[in-house]
This record gives structure tokens, sequence and C-alpha cells, in this order.
């Protein structure tokens, strides 16, 4: 990974992905970043101090699965944000994003500027719309890959009512699995930040949380403007 210090190439970026356009909050400090093929981008840059805007290349996003195994989310050069849910959830995601080719990563660092993106109507509403592709997203990944306990569980949420389970014996006479499978299963989902318990037994999707959270922040945003 490394800088780009060329502000022709940087403000080429800005204006050919609209950058702008997603902020009200004035003399925001982008930077430009080039990280290699395989690097690992969250690593280098943790997601909850940076919001990541791809601009070229092509990446992977993924899970490890407890064997082992690769859950491959996303793969190709859609130009999309990392960091959405990490701004919104104070800390990092537990998925990789590994950048398969060169790949240009327009960042802010966030802990300076934090408060006062949280009052910044037009940047809530993008997030609020990112985070309603990614729901879109997860539905098809619901229904193409119900391979294992976790993405089963993940799909009957998906289908509940209000999006939330009530005790682990239904959940496991429902997938006719073990409790103990469906303990690990749910475990393995918060560490990813997929899932949140709300209480005993009772577990919600992280997504519809989020965006919850941002209609409040837009509510009370207009409330005071």
């Amino acid at each position: 990974m490394k800088e780009i210090r060329d502000k022709n190439l940087l403000s080429y970026y800005l204006n050919k992905f609209k950058v702008y356009d997603y902020f009200d909050t004035p003399n925001l400090d982008f930077r430009l970043y080039e990280y290699e093929t395989g690097e690992i981008i969250s690593f280098l840059h943790s997601s909850k101090n940076y919001l990541k805007f791809m601009v070229k290349g092509s990446i992977r996003v993924y899970y490890l699965r407890e064997d082992g195994n690769m859950f491959v989310i996303y793969q190709g050069n859609d130009q999309g944000l990392i960091g959405d849910f990490e701004f919104l959830i104070n800390n990092d995601n537990k998925q990789y994003h590994e950048a398969l080719t060169t790949l240009h990563s327009i960042e802010l660092f966030l802990p300076p500027i934090k408060e006062t993106l949280l009052d910044d109507k037009k940047f809530l509403r993008y997030l609020l719309n990112q985070i309603s592709q990614r729901y879109s997203d997860f539905q098809n990944i619901s229904i193409y890959h119900h391979t294992t306990v976790e993405t089963q569980i993940l799909h009957y949420l998906e289908q509940s009512p209000n999006h939330s389970l009530n005790g682990i014996e239904a959940m496991a006479f429902y997938l006719k699995c073990s409790r103990s499978q469906i303990q690990r299963a749910l475990k393995s989902l918060i560490q990813k930040d997929k899932i949140k318990k709300i209480g005993k037994g009772q577990y919600k999707l992280i997504i519809f949380i989020l965006m919850a959270m941002l209609e409040h922040l837009i509510t009370y945003c207009n409330a005071f403007s």
C-alpha cells in the first residue's frame, strides 16, 4: 500500500465518481491510496477508521469459515464503499477485502470528523442507500448458498417477522440441527457482525438494526435543521 500524492489524479477520481455529492460537510481531507494485488485492504487500513471509495481495480470480499474455507460474498470491479458497516457499529467487520488487481481507493480518515458526519444528512442518506443495497445482495446470497448452518440461519432470519430469532430450541427443530450446532453458528455470526444478541435466546439481523439506526439519525437531523 502507498499513498498517491497526485492531486490531479485525485481530483479526476473525485469528479468522475461524484464523491462530493455524498456529503454536505465541506473541506473533507480525501486521500488517494494504491493497493497491490493480494493485499488485504482492511488489514492495512482499518475499516473502523477509514471510509474507502473503490475507484479502480478488482476486489474480493469474503469470510473464513471455521474449517478455514473461504466463503466469497462478492468478487468483481464494482466501484463501491468499504467501511459503511464499521462506521455505524464502531468496530471492524470480520470480512476480508482482498485486492485482485492494482487497486485505487479514495479514503477519509474518520476519527477527527466522525461526529460531524453523524450530523451530515446527505451522507447518512447515502449510507442508508448503501445498507439497503447490502440487504438486496444479502437476499441473493441467502437464496443460493444454503450450504451451512450459518447461511440457513441467516436465510431464516431474513424471512422471519421482524428479522429476529426467539428461542434456540425452535431454530434447532426447524433446521433439524442440534442445540450445540445452532449455538456455535450463532456465536460465529455474532463475531462476523452479521447478527446481534438482543436478549436471552433472542437474535436479530444486524443489517436491520443499522437501517433503523440510520433512519433515526436522519429524523433527528431533520428535527434540528
